[in-house]
């Protein structure tokens, strides 16, 4: 029916008149959330016909998965240009997808057999070739980072290949050894000093908008604390989209919590309530834990409030979450703490139907300093974003470069080695916003204004750097703040 109809996707609804005819194609609706939709392209279609009335869009892009079919032409057999998957597709798959897309994980299909890949070779080409995935936003070449899942135009041009030939299977004998991965059941850096959690388990409803939920571990601390690490165990990965911890200081969130009869609670837009807490930590799907370097901790201020917010995105069931959270404290002596600083630009007017519209941040560093992590924040409307940092000397260098933002792929990037930052150093950071009607993200019908705020149709310009300082001198014993543990 699909061949007959030429859909390639779904879903797809094509809408035919009694005598075959088509007098419809394309999507059910314009937004996957339904508490978003502006226009019912079917339904409205179908009234159209139904009352003698023209169609007015008869035609519109459906979105969905790309609808996989046999290759009308047999595949190459032998020779240099035949590509198989147990030769060519396997190793792609195994060092950049596997580790979401397999059996427990957050993605939602498995790529670790043949059969499961040549199901999605038809997915496989569209999202390769669009860089939809990898879900790696980066580009090359500004900064080296931890993590980074890249395919080269040679991989997508072999997946294409692939697909197109019919998705064969090749000689089982040279399908790679399966890469191996922790047990879901284990921590990934050994036994935790401590594992938090919230009270209870948080119900999640089936559809609607995302969720923002956070959550106030039972933690208190008496003394100060010096962390090495912190790794999430996110309890239901099917509607685990991220997780952040916060270090409030304030004990604003506390205020905030227990006033619903779920456990936790939910502010407007990004953030958990109070914009003085810090970054304590980030998990994203395929995202590695790490202990930080020897001599280096973050601090954890006596009394504060660890906040873990939870981003859920729903499924079409009703679901259930626990996430957990492993706390490694720092042992030895501390010479150095891991901070962070946001570059924040809020003067933010977004001129209704202009793309291309231009923010800045800059910043004079008044010490020498190891920059170990970038995390770029806008919203719907940001397009890209790029920091650069410039020398005393003059001499440029590229910290980080995005040119296809996407608020759903938010990554805390970890440089493989810290970049030197002399005294004098400038980092700017240019971000570029799109609230044209034209942008598939917008989700003002029609554009209008569009200022700084915390809601999700609001918009942001924010970089927050993590860092060391090179002149700290710090003579803690870690291990006698470990006391009691």
């Amino acid at each position: 029916v699909a061949d007959w109809l030429a859909a390639n996707r779904t879903p797809e609804a094509v809408v035919l008149k009694p005598e075959g005819d088509i007098f419809y194609r394309g999507r059910i609706d314009d937004n996957q959330d339904r508490t978003r939709v502006v226009h019912s392209d079917l339904r409205e279609a179908i009234d159209a016909a139904l009352a003698g009335k023209p169609i007015m869009h008869p035609r519109t892009l459906s979105f969905g998965c790309a609808i996989f079919r046999d290759a009308a032409r047999p595949a190459a057999v032998g020779g240099a240009s035949r590509v198989t998957f147990t030769h060519d597709i396997a190793p792609i798959l195994n060092q950049n997808c596997v580790v979401c897309h397999r059996a427990g994980e957050s993605a939602p299909f498995a790529l670790q057999t043949y059969q499961q890949a040549r199901t999605w070779a038809g997915a496989l080409k569209e999202y390769t070739a669009r860089r939809i995935m990898p879900p790696w936003k980066a580009l090359p070449g500004a900064g080296e980072f931890h993590d980074a899942r890249v395919l080269s135009d040679a991989d997508i041009a072999r997946i294409a290949k692939w697909a197109d030939s019919g998705a064969p299977q090749g000689d089982p004998k040279e399908l790679p050894a399966a890469p191996r991965f922790p047990d879901p059941s284990a921590w990934a850096l050994g036994k935790p000093d401590m594992v938090v959690q919230p009270p209870r388990p948080y119900h999640l409803a089936a559809e609607g908008p995302d969720v923002y939920r956070n959550f106030v571990l039972p933690v208190d601390f008496d003394q100060d604390r010096l962390v090495s690490a912190m790794e999430f165990k996110p309890g239901n990965r099917a509607v685990v989209h991220h997780v952040v911890l916060y270090i409030d200081t304030s004990g604003n969130s506390a205020k905030l919590d227990g006033k619903e009869t779920e456990p936790g609670y939910t502010v407007p837009g990004t953030g958990i309530g109070t914009l003085t807490a810090d970054w304590g930590e980030v998990w994203v799907p395929g995202r590695t834990p790490r202990l930080l370097p020897p001599g280096v901790a973050i601090k954890i201020p006596k009394g504060s409030k660890l906040v873990m917010q939870v981003h859920y995105h729903k499924n079409g069931a009703i679901q259930e979450d626990t996430t957990k959270l492993a706390i490694y404290f720092a042992k030895g002596k501390v010479q150095q703490m891991m901070r962070t600083f946001p570059l924040v630009n809020p003067r933010i007017a977004l001129k209704p139907g202009e793309a291309g519209q231009r923010m800045h941040i800059g910043v004079t560093l008044p010490v020498a300093a190891h920059l170990c992590t970038i995390f770029p924040h806008m919203h719907l409307l940001g397009r890209e974003m790029r920091a650069t940092a410039t020398f005393p000397d003059g001499k440029k260098l590229p910290l980080i470069d995005v040119n296809d933002w996407d608020f759903n792929w938010q990554e805390t990037y970890a440089y493989k080695e810290p970049v030197a930052l002399p005294k004098g150093t400038k980092v700017d950071i240019e971000a570029v916003y799109d609230n044209s009607d034209a942008n598939p993200r917008q989700s003002n019908h029609p554009a209008k204004l569009v200022t700084w705020g915390e809601q999700t149709t609001d918009e942001m310009c924010v970089c927050v750097l993590g860092f060391t300082v090179d002149g700290e001198k710090l003579d803690l014993d870690a291990d006698a703040l470990r006391g009691g543990i």
